[in-house]
């Protein structure tokens, strides 16, 4: 974040030479803290957005992430201004535009997306980019709905994001609740002043079995990670869930109870305290008595 005219002083680096002096540093270091832990930590390249970032420091990122291979993250069209700034500013959109530094590949996670047209959409599959769904910032931000479906048959990996703090919640369950749910208003339509025909787009909306696959699968598939799935050579990342526990008991009746049902009651009703292990790279490292 180096434009002085789009950052306020306490909130921009000094200038674009240190921005892009630091981020090779802390792309070095965190190499080689990446030596010493099991599946590795991997730095990434972070231009907050393209409003935030000169050119000079654009080209600069893109050019060091494709130095030293590495993931690279930022928003991509997310607010009717956000996207009319950057076409003002290079009389294209977002996806392009970053495309053009160098910044869109296999590593390249961008966030929201909402107003991507069909033309961002395949570049973004022809290169690899995958999307950050946070549909809980979005439903403050966004001033759009995220067509997941739509993008998702067109080749582009999708996993969740809770944007904090502009989501409002860290709980990926949360998420997951909100991204049915604004599919769903997408599908529908909001405004009953119109024919209920007219109001939403056709096929839109996702289920709770499909937003716990942006979650976990869809999330590792967008970082090009073996992460967020339980299967031979992934990463054993996972949550033990207790739906019995006194102050936080979940409706189930009974044990014959058919197991997809517990699992959307689990998705839709759990609390922090249902938690009771997280395992983290097939460590734990959190669990309650």
């Amino acid at each position: 974040m180096d434009d002085p005219e789009q950052n306020p002083k306490y909130y921009r680096d000094a200038d674009t030479k240190t921005a892009l002096e630091d981020t090779e540093e802390f792309i070095l270091a965190v190499k080689e803290l990446g030596k010493s832990v099991k599946q590795g930590v991997y730095p990434v390249v972070t231009p907050r957005f393209i409003p935030s970032c000169s050119d000079e420091a654009l080209k600069g990122l893109g050019a060091l992430a494709s130095k030293y291979n590495t993931h690279v993250q930022s928003h991509c069209s997310e607010s009717d201004w956000a996207h009319q700034y950057v076409k003002e500013r290079f009389n294209k959109h977002d996806a392009f535009a970053l495309n053009d530094f160098g910044l869109l590949g296999e590593k390249s996670v961008m966030a929201h997306c909402n107003h991507l047209d069909d033309q961002d959409a395949a570049l973004f599959a022809s290169t690899g980019t995958a999307i950050s769904h946070c549909p809980l910032s979005n439903a403050y931000f966004a001033n759009s709905v995220l067509p997941t479906k739509r993008f998702q048959s067109m080749g582009i990996d999708i996993g969740l994001g809770t944007d904090i703090s502009a989501g409002a919640t860290p709980s990926i369950y949360d998420t997951a609740k909100q991204a049915v749910v604004s599919s769903r208003m997408l599908e529908d339509g909001v405004n009953a002043s119109l024919p209920a025909e007219e109001r939403g787009v056709a096929d839109s909306r996702i289920s709770i079995h499909e937003a716990f696959y942006l979650a976990t699968a869809g999330g590792g598939e967008s970082l090009s990670l073996p992460i967020g799935r339980l299967e031979e050579g992934y990463t054993w990342d996972v949550q033990v869930i207790d739906t019995m526990i006194p102050t936080a008991k979940l409706p189930i009746y009974s044990n014959e109870e058919d197991l997809d049902d517990v699992f959307q009651k689990i998705m839709y009703l759990v609390r922090a305290e249902n938690i009771r292990e997280v395992w983290v790279q097939g460590e734990k490292v959190c669990s309650r008595d």
